[in-house]
Order: structure tokens, then sequence, then C-alpha cells
């Protein structure tokens, strides 16, 4: 994992150093300036210090989309695919390190699973393309090679979960526009399930179909996994949907002036991008305390594993929940009839307390350094980088909030883009290691709870 890590590092590096070049970008660009967006593209979160589409020419976002594309199928699921085309053999420490970065339960079936998942990432990305070129051609004063780009970047962007736009005021122009809106969200929903559940959701309906047309009988059985994902998704995005209308609801700087269709069509665009993407149709620092605060909570629960969202997860927070069900009625780690192992629950636990300890970490760094600038809109930034996400209260302008902060605030966030993009558990276990299991068992005393 420390390998994988330092891997990610030199690949933003490279990603900086090619930003960096003087036909990639317009006007004045620092090396810290580079590095942030290579960062943040790598890693599929969509905070900005620059503008995307004025302070960087094509073949700048080129590499930005690159490295999105890259951050998003994942390197190592890259460099296993090119080993299988070239007709070598991956040692066991190169197998290990690609199902880590994948999440993929065996080393069974793992190159096939990677050849599955290329596969449908590019026909989605590819329909996503099509989709957006022939809105933008037809509906936008823009010729077809621009329509062609515009569509293609925001495929990508929005299938991988990064957030980036080639817009200065992101999808804000399009806040009304139902097709723009229902394409975006549709990618940032599929990215943010995960490759396990995609393919497994597509066999699920391949089997539906050959019981309908071919009469061939079928197991309709999804995993627990793809089970928690998909339900537990749903809700979130009805809860997050939800409360925004909520508080939003008379708040003229945001939503309230709108007509119905205009508040439930932000609301819920905001909802889908607060878990995995950091697209947005409206201005965000015009939401209330409380509903960046709620936000936030579905910022750090994210998306779910194996895919290009962050955050810890949709399965840590079903499996926190049924553990709390399971203390207060006294039964089993239990989830649609089926017995969590202990495992499982012990992971997520640790999970919730880390991520929770990252993040009031980094709360206290950066409003040590940056003390004229309210909490809310800092934790805000905060819990947006460490879950990938990418959405942004602003600068008063165009960029993201981080881009009013100094050195060290902004080096914070980048440490914590990059911890979520490996996982926050696996960050940290890569640099404690593991220790010597003893056989020696300690006297066992109760402790006052």
């Amino acid at each position: 994992m420390k390998i994988l890590i330092l891997t990610y590092i030199a690949i933003i590096f490279c990603g900086a150093l090619a930003l960096m070049l003087p036909f990639t970008h317009n006007g004045d660009l620092s090396f810290l300036e580079a590095f942030f967006t290579a960062a943040s593209a790598f890693t599929c979160t969509g905070l900005i210090v620059k503008d995307t589409g004025q302070d960087f020419t094509i073949y700048g976002q080129g590499v930005i989309i690159t490295l999105i594309q890259l951050g998003g199928f994942g390197y190592m699921s890259m460099l296993g695919l090119l080993y299988v085309l070239m007709r070598r053999r991956l040692s066991h420490r190169e197998r290990n390190m690609l199902k880590e970065s994948l999440n993929y339960p065996t080393y069974d079936g793992m190159i096939f699973f990677i050849r599955k998942v290329l596969l449908f990432v590019l026909i989605l990305e590819g329909i996503g393309t099509l989709l957006l070129w022939g809105y933008f051609i037809f509906y936008s004063d823009v010729e077809v090679l621009r329509a062609f780009w515009l569509g293609f970047f925001h495929a990508i962007s929005a299938f991988n979960n990064a957030g980036f736009s080639v817009f200065s005021t992101n999808l804000m122009a399009y806040r009304d526009n139902l097709f723009i809106n229902l394409v975006i969200c549709s990618l940032v929903i599929i990215g943010g399930l995960g490759y396990i559940v995609m393919i497994e959701v597509q066999f699920f309906v391949n089997s539906i179909l050959s019981r309908w047309i071919k009469r061939q009988v079928h197991p309709l059985v999804l995993s627990l996994h793809s089970k928690i994902v998909l339900i537990v998704t749903f809700c979130l995005i009805l809860a997050g949907c939800g409360f925004t209308l909520l508080l939003e609801w008379d708040n003229t700087k945001s939503i309230g002036e709108y007509s119905f269709y205009s508040k439930f069509l932000s609301s819920f665009f905001m909802s889908v991008n607060y878990r995995t993407s950091g697209f947005n149709t409206i201005d965000l620092s015009t939401l209330r305390d409380s509903t960046m605060f709620f936000s936030s909570l579905l910022m750090v629960v994210g998306g779910a594993p194996g895919g290009a969202a962050g955050g810890i997860k949709v399965t840590t927070f079903a499996v926190l929940i049924a553990f709390c069900f399971a203390l207060f009625f006294d039964t089993d780690v239990r989830l649609f009839r089926r017995r969590v192992a202990e495992s499982s629950v012990k992971k997520a636990v640790v999970m919730l307390i880390i991520a929770s300890s990252c993040i009031i970490f980094a709360n206290l760094v950066v409003s040590f350094f940056e003390k004229d600038t309210r909490f809310a809109l800092i934790m805000f930034e905060v819990c947006s980088a460490f879950s990938t996400v990418g959405v942004s209260t602003g600068n008063g302008g165009v960029l993201s909030l981080v881009a009013n902060f100094s050195t060290i605030p902004q080096l914070m966030i980048i440490f914590l883009m990059i911890m979520g993009k490996v996982g926050t558990l696996a960050f940290w276990l890569a640099f404690v290691g593991k220790r010597k299991q003893s056989h020696i068992k300690l006297p066992e005393e109760k402790v006052i709870i």
C-alpha cells in the first residue's frame, strides 16, 4: 500500500509538471496551484484554485481530464490491463496492489473483471458524451468540435465523480435544464455505485431479460454488498433532497424565490452531488449553516467502495446503523437477513473514529491559519476534500474557497484529498503496519460505560 500511495503522489507530481508547461495554461501559474489542480483531478475531487475553462488551454484541460480518467478507473487497473495486453504475468505484489486498489474480494477472475469494467466504463462514458454532444450542438451556439469537447469533458468528469467543468460558473447556467440535470446526475450516481455493483447489476438485468425473452431460469439474487449500496444510496439521495428543500425553502438567497420545479430540481441535483461529485447549479455560499452541516454529513458518508467516490462509504454507514440496532435489541449485527461478519463491524467502527479524528484535526489546522473565515465554510470545504466531493462555497468569484487559503491550509486540503482517494483506513494502516500477533491473553475486566 505504501508503494501505491507513493505512486499516486508521483502521478500527481508528473501531472503538475505537465500543467506547468507554457502551452497548457494561460497567465501565471505557481507550482503549488499546478500541484493542487493535479491532485484534485487525480483524486476526482473537483476543488479548484484556477478557472479550468479560462486559466488552462485545451492542452491543459486534456491533462486534467486524463488525470481524472486515470484516477477514476484506477492507476493499478490500467497497469493490470496493460500487463495483460503485453502478455506479461503480474507478480504477487502487483496482484495484491491491484486487489486493494479495486476493493475486489478475491484474486480469482480479477483480470476478467478489469476487462469487463473497462468496457462498461467506456460504453457509459461514450453514451454520456453523445447525449451531451447532441445537446450542445442543437441548443448551444458552439461549433461541432467545441460541442464534442464539452460533452466529452463533462461526461468523463461526471462518471468519475470529479465535478470539474470548463464553464466558469460550473453548471449554474443549466439550473432548470432537465436534460442536463438528468444526464449528469445519472452518470454521477452510476459512477458512485462502484464497479462491483455495476457489473453485478448488469448480470442481474441480463438474467431478467433471459427469463422474459428466452424463457430461461436464472437466480435473480443480488449480493448483500450490492443490496446495501443500491438501497442506502437511494435513501441518502432522497434524504438529501428532502432536507435541502425543507431548510432552504424560504431562503431567498438560494432557492427561496424559485418555482417548485426549480426548487426540487436544484435540491435533487445538490443531493446527488453532495455525496460523490462537485458539480453545482446554484451558488452554495448562499446556503444556511444548517444546510451546510447536514450536507457535510452526506459528504462524509460518500459513495460505494471500489469506485471513484470517497467518504467512509455507504457500506460502512449501513453497518454502523445495523450495529446500533443490534446493541439496542441485543441481537447479532444483521442486514437483509444476513449476519454481518464481526471483522466488518470492527472496521466500520475504526473507520468512523479515524475519519472523525482526521476531519476534526483538519478543521483545527485550517481554522488556526484562516481565523477570518467563517467556521461553517471551513468545515464544508474540509469535508468536501476529505470525501473527494469537490463542492465549495466559493472564494467570492468562480474558484473554490481553498483558493483564498494560505499555503499550509492548501497543503492540508491536498493531504485530505490524497487520503480520501487511497481510503482512510488503508492510508493509515500503510504507515502503521501490522503488529506481531501475540498468543498471550491479558486478564479481562469490564469498563463502566
